[in-house]
């Protein structure tokens, strides 16, 4: 699955708010008003940044202040899953099937592909890894990717091998919400130009398409848990597709299969795009709790480092008694944040209680 992504808590606090000047080094700035430094006692402080071992002590900070965020993301989604569920299990695997039995027969120049339809799902997205072609022919086809406002999104140079699947590792990721729009609908295909697509299916080839899902439709149940994210049909159309069409997907994908990962990113209940530190207690909260991490993570380097100096020694114990006190202050922030945030803010939660007043059958 993908990783974090930890953009949004860039200068979340900054790292050194004094003035060396024997080393290059950049502390960053701190949109939140506080740095790393503001927890050390000066004298401590000073010890470490000299001359000597400077550029490592800035890089060591670094290194605890994108540690600490990383904790943040992986605790509080954490603890949000004690009392909440995911309302869409995560899916990464195939979409679309290789099994065909025969060549299409389109017309040349004609545009074929397929239609991808999503419910709107704040903070979900669509992420694809590969996409596979099933052609006739041996040659190099343009893929283009249109939204349903007709903006194109992508143009993709793809290679195809006569009567095999061939396999094209992509890197695109579509967003599953809009605020304009009452669902999502992607358009993926390519111009017929000397090939023929074969003739596989969304589930299987076109003569065995009996569990094929209803267009528009998502299924939570269905043994496919692609369907609890999006519907997937093929289309054809002599010019460029009707963006706004609600005719129904077909059950073929015109020679096209994917690597598909779906998912829902969770932690934008807590940050999407910036924290507003001037208006928001969560977002200050989250700066100290993000702060007082990194300070116990960098204190604990420090005293297993084989490099101690004269200030760290002395200080051992009251930097040991420091460390446990802000890791304390850590988890009561963040159990503060959790219980307060507001999990409506997307769709990527629902409430533990209610699932189980359903499964106990008291709203039956």
């Amino acid at each position: 699955m993908s990783a974090p992504d930890i953009s949004c808590y860039e200068n979340v606090i900054g790292l050194y708010n004094g003035d060396c000047q024997c080393y290059n080094c950049d502390f960053g700035t701190s949109d939140s008003g506080l740095y790393l430094s503001d927890l050390l006692e000066p004298k401590f402080i000073d010890g470490l940044l000299n001359c000597d071992q400077g550029d490592s002590i800035c890089e060591l900070m670094e290194i605890v202040r994108d540690l600490a965020v990383r904790y943040f993301i992986a605790d509080s989604n954490a603890l949000l899953l004690q009392s909440n569920k995911l309302k869409r299990s995560p899916y990464y695997g195939g979409l679309g099937s290789s099994v065909y039995t025969k060549d299409l027969s389109l017309t040349s120049m004609d545009y074929a592909g397929v239609r991808i339809m999503t419910p709107l799902i704040r903070s979900g997205y669509l992420k694809i890894k590969k996409i596979g072609l099933l052609l006739n022919s041996t040659q190099a086809v343009t893929l283009y990717i249109y939204d349903r406002n007709g903006t194109l999104l992508h143009t993709l140079n793809l290679n195809s091998t006569a009567n095999t699947l061939s396999q094209n590792t992509v890197d695109i990721t579509l967003p599953l919400y809009d605020d304009y729009l009452d669902y999502m609908e992607y358009f993926i295909f390519y111009q017929v130009n000397g090939f023929q697509p074969k003739n596989n299916g969304v589930i299987g080839c076109s003569s065995c398409q009996k569990t094929k899902p209803g267009w528009g439709a998502y299924y939570f149940d269905h043994k496919h848990p692609w369907l609890h994210w999006l519907n997937v049909g093929g289309f054809h159309s002599t010019g460029l597709p009707d963006f706004n069409s609600d005719v129904s997907g077909s059950e073929l994908m015109n020679g096209l299969t994917f690597q598909i990962e779906t998912g829902c990113l969770v932690n934008e209940v807590f940050c999407k795009d910036q924290l507003d530190f001037d208006g928001n207690t969560l977002a200050q909260a989250m700066a100290v709790a993000i702060q007082h991490k990194a300070g116990a993570l960098f204190i604990d380097k420090i005293l297993n480092t084989t490099n101690l100096n004269r200030q760290v020694m002395l200080d051992r114990e009251q930097q040991q008694k420091n460390k446990e006190a802000w890791e304390q202050t850590y988890k009561d922030m963040i159990t503060y944040i959790t219980q307060n945030i507001d999990i409506e803010t997307n769709d990527c939660f629902e409430c533990r209680d209610v699932i189980e007043m359903i499964a106990g059958g008291i709203f039956a």
